[in-house]
């Protein structure tokens, strides 16, 4: 193979007699008695140069070719910022009731709302019913603090408890329900059977904490995220929230200690705006206030 290889002049007082014996690198061979003419050079398999090996020539950017700046995502919408005013009750009273199908992590979750992390090998026991009596403080734009005093309620999901779990709901003024990230059926039960439920309750109960009228004020919680074959509800998940409306959509995980990564703080938070609109006869925040 032959290729015509730029050399640059030499200095008009270097003897010819020299050029033949000069030494190319990279598989250039050495020029013999028949070396051809100067601007011709004959090249024995010469390495080809990698791209990376190339110097690139600076260009300037052409802002018509450039792609469009990605559009930045909004911040997270008034339910995760409501802790009301001054003029907000400093302390006040509020509940929230967990419902779902059994061993979905119901128990497991309300622990890590406590700041008790419970080991994975602790085995499942079924629940009947119980409350837990928390108290959450929140930090005010203005730094004055607002002490909710949070009612925590556990219920069992199997059917054998319906009315037993009937006497939980009394009260509640924000839902919990809850589901196993692994199972698209217990995702599923959320809008064919928890819903109906929930709004069932709120109907039959007359409790005059209750806003007449009001769709009910619902977190979706997704449980066991750490676990294998937790994306199994990921592309259906919107779609049920749309479907109950829910005020907000989290993924968490009671075993992780990291209360960040596992979502419980989020939780957390969320509880805590909630209450705090709903004691402070805020609008509901929609589906669409969360996505969007």
């Amino acid at each position: 193979m032959s290729s015509h290889l730029y050399r640059p002049p030499l200095a008009q007082h270097q003897d010819e007699s020299s050029r033949s014996k000069r030494e190319y690198s990279q598989g250039i061979c050495q020029s013999g008695p028949d070396e051809p003419a100067d601007d011709e050079l004959v090249v024995k398999d010469a390495p080809a140069i990698s791209p990376q090996h190339k110097e690139a020539s600076p260009t300037k950017p052409d802002p018509k070719k450039e792609s469009p700046q990605q559009p930045v995502a909004p911040e997270p919408p008034l339910v995760l910022t409501y802790l009301g005013d001054a003029c907000s009750e400093s302390t006040f009273k509020s509940k929230s009731l967990i419902v779902g199908d059994g061993a979905v992590g119901k128990t497991y979750l309300l622990a890590a709302l406590q700041d008790n992390i419970k080991a994975e090998d602790e085995g499942y026991e079924p629940t009947t019913f119980g409350s837990q009596d928390l108290q959450w403080e929140a930090d005010r734009e203005d730094d004055t603090k607002r002490l909710i005093e949070f009612a925590l309620w556990d219920t069992a999901g199997q059917e054998g408890f319906t009315e037993l779990r009937k006497l939980a709901y009394p009260g509640t003024k924000v839902y919990m329900l809850a589901y196993d990230c692994t199972s698209k059926i217990s995702l599923a039960n959320l809008h064919t059977k928890w819903i109906d439920e929930v709004k069932r309750e709120i109907a039959e109960g007359g409790d005059p904490d209750i806003r007449e009228g009001e769709e009910p004020w619902i977190v979706m919680v997704g449980c066991k995220m750490d676990k294998p074959g937790a994306d199994a509800t990921s592309g259906e998940e919107d779609e049920v929230a749309a479907k109950l409306n829910a005020c907000a959509l989290i993924r968490t995980s009671a075993v992780m200690p990291d209360t960040e990564a596992s979502g419980v703080a989020k939780l957390k938070l969320v509880l805590s705006n909630l209450a705090c609109m709903y004691e402070d006869q805020q609008p509901k925040p929609s589906w669409d206030d969360w996505k969007n």
